[in-house]
């Protein structure tokens, strides 16, 4: 864990990059960081200008070359306690399945659609954005000057499909774009949020695959896990972080599940990942996932079809495809 100065320090140099000044050349694992950052910032640029979309200074695009997006709340939407030239300013840590990513979602409450989308969340947790709204792929978005409402379908974090990793890919080093700067969920950082089904074991905790073995979760001590009691075997749901400069994750939710909604979660982790590559998914996939979990121990008894619907908005797919190396 960084500390206060030099966290403040790297979201200064972040900002520098995003407006398109050089890195400084820092060694180690942050300089590492910095470096993927600033490449990713110029890749986001390219993809932008091969869409011939305009951004801003901060890399910000109209939401209105994007589409309409549901954005779900993480963690409490609040005011923050700083004193901002742009006035208050409340945010919350987000999600949403058509951007396909975790949001750092802000609100400047100055403005009258800020204001609204602020007392939506405070109340309902869920809303939608049309129009003008700021998106800066892939994870920072404002409300702009776009048209708010309730979102008539509300997901919570176990459901989303963009957050979901397996066994298979726990352990892919995430790209410097896909860490999400947030405030409430534990301590100030930067962070890379996923959910896993995961079983515990008088060792741990194993996270569950779709095609491979289990595999154990590094993991920091969590109060979440720690102010339950979980027995052995016992599977559950997992909200997950880890920051660019630890290989332990840390818990910051969690809740019960049993052998279907975990065969369900790698089944639907299977899909989105052949979303990103704009193809089908076989039935076989699906039945190749519950003869695996099967012959790992984790009984299929009447299996039912999992219900797929795949909600990535066009550009947002094709960015995190180009992010990833998968185009």
């Amino acid at each position: 864990m960084l500390s206060h100065s030099d966290f403040k320090a790297v979201l200064t140099i972040l900002e520098r990059i995003d407006s398109g000044l050089a890195q400084p050349n820092m060694p180690g694992e942050l300089g590492r960081f910095l470096r993927q950052y600033n490449a990713g910032a110029n890749t986001a640029r390219a993809f932008l200008e091969k869409y011939r979309m305009q951004s801003r200074a901060d890399g910000a695009v109209s939401g209105a070359r994007v589409g309409t997006v549901s954005v779900h709340s993480i963690s409490p939407v609040k005011e923050s306690l700083l004193q901002l030239p742009l006035g208050v300013l409340a945010e919350t840590l987000a999600f949403s399945e058509e951007l396909g990513s975790t949001l750092y979602f802000r609100m400047w409450l100055k403005s009258t659609v800020a204001d609204a989308a602020y007392n939506i969340l405070r109340k309902h947790a869920h809303l939608t954005l049309s129009g003008d709204y700021r998106w800066a792929p892939p994870s920072r978005l404002t409300t702009g000057e776009a048209i708010v409402a309730l979102c008539a379908e509300p997901f919570n974090w176990p459901d989303a499909r963009c957050l979901k990793a397996v066994a298979d890919d726990i352990n892919r080093p995430p790209h410097a774009l896909e860490f999400v700067l947030d405030y409430r969920l534990g301590p100030p950082g930067l962070k890379f949020f996923r959910t896993i089904a995961a079983r515990r074991t008088t060792e741990g905790w194993q996270v569950l695959p779709a095609f491979g073995q289990l595999t154990p979760l590094i993991l920091a001590e969590s109060a979440p896990l720690n102010s339950m009691t979980v027995k052995n075997d016992a599977l559950c749901m997992l909200l997950i972080y880890r920051e660019p400069w630890s290989a332990e994750w840390t818990a910051v939710d969690v809740t019960p599940i049993d052998s279907r909604i975990a065969t369900q979660h790698s089944i639907t982790w299977c899909d989105h990942q052949y979303e990103l590559r704009q193809l089908a998914m076989a039935e076989s996939v699906a039945e190749g996932v519950r003869a695996n979990l099967s012959a790992l121990g984790f009984p299929q008894h009447d299996p039912q079809p999992v219900s797929i619907s795949r909600r990535l908005l066009p550009l947002a797919r094709d960015f995190l495809a180009a992010v990833r190396g998968l185009s």
